[in-house]
């Protein structure tokens, strides 16, 4: 069988090793792991909420845990990806809020997290712990986490390219050069550490993965009506108005109204004057524009 924990071993392409879909069960469900890493609840009683696909669970307090595996360690290339939602009891005052962890007070394998604290140039972004110490740090990410809202969140180990990259809805939202995580016995834990303690996420999980390789799976929403970049701009207004779906503020490409003053030699001295962008591709595509006055 294939050793995930075995560089030399890597596969050709990825394989999921251990899945979680959180279908009113903390089972395992990934058909190609060799362990089957189910959850145990350590957080006094789960339960189960609408999901992206199916359902989703939800997490306040304490953590949901599997025993140490192979599976589960960290070696070559991987992928840690899952969906999560953020309700507003993750506002707190305290920097880290612990989302999936193979770790404990005394340090260990890895700890994901979203920090963010006053002083922070972006803060609640996505950070990593290894082999205790920081390799992703908040500062160096470009997106926010956001509440009451799904995003995709991917962890993605490249052994043959030396990088660890973060991705928050399948944009790279910062890295650090690649370590080897070293393997220990911790258990894992979605939400916190098995021990408990503060720094708690709270919210909705869906569809965690394991995977030995890199993928990050359907991410970004690529869709029309899709806004990946959170600059609030569906994809669809982007390609209208020459944005960049993948990233940046294109807000002031939108339409504008503006009131000039002027001497036009007729008397009229202001005027309305109407501003807006087209791109070459909306126009190949035939898409129409209407403007419409209230």
């Amino acid at each position: 069988g294939h050793d995930p924990t075995d560089i030399d071993d890597y596969p050709a392409t990825p394989i999921v090793v251990s899945r979680w879909s959180f279908e009113d069960n903390l089972d395992d469900t990934a058909v190609a792991g060799s362990t089957a890493d189910h959850l145990t609840d350590n957080a006094g009683g789960v339960g189960y909420v609408p999901g992206l696909v199916g359902n989703a669970v939800a997490i306040t307090s304490g953590s949901l845990t599997a025993a140490s595996s192979a599976d589960l360690h960290l070696s070559g290339s991987w992928t840690m990806e899952a969906y999560i939602w953020r309700d507003l009891g993750n506002l707190q005052t305290d920097e880290w809020e612990r989302f999936w962890t193979k770790w404990s007070p005394t340090g260990g394998e890895y700890h994901w997290s979203i920090r963010g604290n006053s002083s922070a140039s972006v803060p609640d972004g996505l950070d990593l712990f290894a082999n205790d110490a920081q390799v992703i740090n908040h500062e160096f990410t470009t997106r926010t986490l956001p509440f009451e809202q799904w995003v995709h969140v991917a962890l993605v180990g490249d052994s043959v390219a030396g990088t660890i990259r973060a991705y928050v809805n399948g944009i790279d939202v910062g890295g650090a050069p690649y370590v080897e995580i070293t393997p220990g016995p911790l258990p894992m834990n979605f939400g916190n550490f098995d021990s408990y303690g503060p720094s708690q996420f709270s919210g909705y999980i869906d569809d965690a993965a394991c995977i030995d390789g890199f993928s990050l799976g359907p991410g970004a929403d690529n869709t029309p009506t899709g806004d990946p970049d959170w600059d609030g701009l569906a994809n669809g207004v982007e390609m209208v108005v020459g944005g960049n779906p993948a990233g940046g503020v294109d807000v002031k490409l939108l339409p504008r109204l503006e009131l000039v003053t002027a001497d036009l030699g007729d008397g009229v001295t202001e005027y309305f004057l109407f501003t807006y962008r087209r791109s070459d591709e909306s126009l190949a595509a035939g898409v129409t524009a209407v403007c419409q006055t209230n």
